[in-house]
């Protein structure tokens, strides 16, 4: 193509100014630009035309936009602010309109959409390849632009998405309204995942534009060989969210989103160490995740563990080569741990529609806050119970999990989860723990409201439980000469399917 003139336009001005001299001074264009970008390459020396009318009338009546200011445009460079992030007050609906960028979504569409005449350019991470490119070509051809728009038009959606998912949570009056009517615009595709069992099926990690730490698409992989797939990422996400529940350090082994064994303690190798004796043999590549910083010693003790993916908030390099070149592992950076009150939405895409639900986003304090049945239960077991009761919400329903505390470490003994009755969970549960059950806490997600089942949980040796509260609450469970079975209502169920 016959290169003329640029237009740069940029938010971002990070290497502008060495991309603009090398259109001026090698590629011979003269560039076009509004006054606050005219100011910055002026400042430093770039030739620079400002167009103090950006559209002269014709360009205004063309659709294809083919001039800006009334010249012939080859080369676009724009860039816009970040994508819009959801505000922790409502700005309202006008405010937001008033915010948005108009010159660069417009400018850059009309280029995208003449890409085999226009080259355009929006992420600065581009300036260097733009450069080779016409240093070895003298020229952008078809094939390069065409790669150039395609990029332009996911910057344009990461831009544009957030935007219209905020705007869209006003109703006619302009009152902003708990869920939006537009969610997915701003979600792209991130990278591909490892095929699982089902060979014919493909699955791909989307990001949303506006990612936080402590979750999986922000994660770093330090293993290329070893690729995650869809069912471990779920995995990963589910240890994430779990973990950010935990004020101490803890580790947890996750499998086919169900958490197997989590452990807490002052001293993370001691909760590790007790999560890997828990392991049954033939657990299928686990997820393994610690809400710690990740140092060699620590890892040494994996060296041996079957696990798929180990997860931390960070990686000591000597732990990185510890594991990094064993066959088939990822290890994954998330860069800090999740929010425990982050409001989010959580979204489920069936054929034809999506299905939204507000994030569980607990109260840290609802086994503190709970009511007590007859038998009130003491400080020591409330403790244990908040941290049955933590699990439990992460655990599928319906979900019973038996906890105990054995020399500083506290830890799960029984989880019974994805059961068909409450009775099922609590015999599941129990029959894991074994002798373990005997003096332990039980937590569960949803009411137990037979008395059959509070005597199951006495028989067992069970000291404590909390549950949502049901008609049993104020009886009293006990067999033989035990304590009676301290009993707490949190008011509050942590359903999870």
């Amino acid at each position: 193509m016959q290169l003329t003139h640029a237009f740069i336009s940029v938010v971002d001005t990070r290497g502008i100014d060495e991309l603009a001299r090398f259109l001026v001074e090698q590629v011979k264009v003269e560039i076009l630009a509004p006054s606050h970008t005219a100011a910055f390459l002026r400042a430093r020396n770039v030739p620079v035309t400002e167009t103090a009318t950006l559209f002269a009338h014709h360009d205004r009546t063309d659709p294809a936009l083919r001039t800006i200011a009334g010249q012939a445009v080859q080369i676009v460079v724009v860039n816009l602010p970040p994508p819009f992030r959801r505000a922790p007050a409502d700005l309202g609906f006008d405010l937001i309109l008033d915010g948005i960028d108009r010159v660069g979504p417009t400018v850059a569409m009309a280029a995208i959409l003449r890409y085999r005449d226009t080259c355009v350019i929006m992420d600065p991470a581009d300036y260097p390849t733009v450069v080779s490119e016409y240093q070895y070509k003298g020229d952008f051809d078809e094939p390069f632009c065409r790669k150039q728009a395609r990029h332009a038009l996911s910057t344009l959606a990461l831009y544009e998405g957030p935007l219209m998912r905020e705007l869209s949570m006003y109703d006619d009056e302009g009152i902003r309204q708990d869920l939006p009517e537009i969610v997915l615009g701003d979600y792209h595709r991130l990278s591909k995942l490892r095929s699982g069992s089902n060979k014919q099926q493909e699955a791909w990690l989307f990001r949303s534009a506006h990612p936080v730490d402590g979750t999986l698409p922000t994660t770093m992989n330090f293993s290329p060989s070893g690729k995650v797939t869809a069912s471990r990422a779920r995995d990963v996400c589910l240890a994430t969210e779990l973990l950010a529940e935990m004020p101490h350090p803890t580790a947890v082994v996750i499998a086919r989103q169900r958490p197997v064994a989590v452990a807490s303690a002052q001293d993370i190798e001691l909760a590790l160490a007790t999560v890997l004796r828990q392991l049954a043999p033939g657990l299928s590549e686990p997820v393994v995740a610690i809400n710690v910083p990740a140092s060699a010693q620590l890892l040494a003790r994996l060296e041996n563990v079957p696990m798929q993916v180990f997860v931390a908030p960070s990686f000591d390099p000597d732990a990185i080569d510890r594991l990094a070149e064993r066959e088939g592992i990822a290890l994954l950076a998330t860069g800090g741990t999740l929010a425990s009150d982050l409001a989010d939405l959580s979204i489920t895409i069936v054929p034809g529609a999506a299905i939204l639900e507000q994030r569980d986003a607990r109260s840290k304090d609802e086994v503190a806050a709970g009511d007590a049945g007859g038998h009130v239960p003491t400080h020591e077991q409330k403790r244990l119970l908040a941290f049955a009761w933590t699990i439990a919400k992460f655990t599928r329903s319906d979900a019973v999990v038996l906890a105990r505390e054995e020399r500083g470490v506290t830890f799960t003994v029984g989880v019974g989860d994805a059961a068909v009755s409450r009775r099922h969970a609590i015999e599941k549960a129990i029959w894991e723990a074994g002798e373990a059950s005997a003096a332990a806490v039980l937590a569960s997600d949803g009411p137990i409201v037979l008395a059959d089942d509070f005597q199951r949980i006495a028989q067992a040796g069970i000291a404590a439980v909390a549950h949502p509260g049901g008609p049993e609450d104020g009886r009293t469970f006990q067999v033989g000469g035990q304590p009676p079975v301290a009993i707490l209502a949190t008011n509050l169920s942590h359903i999870r399917y």
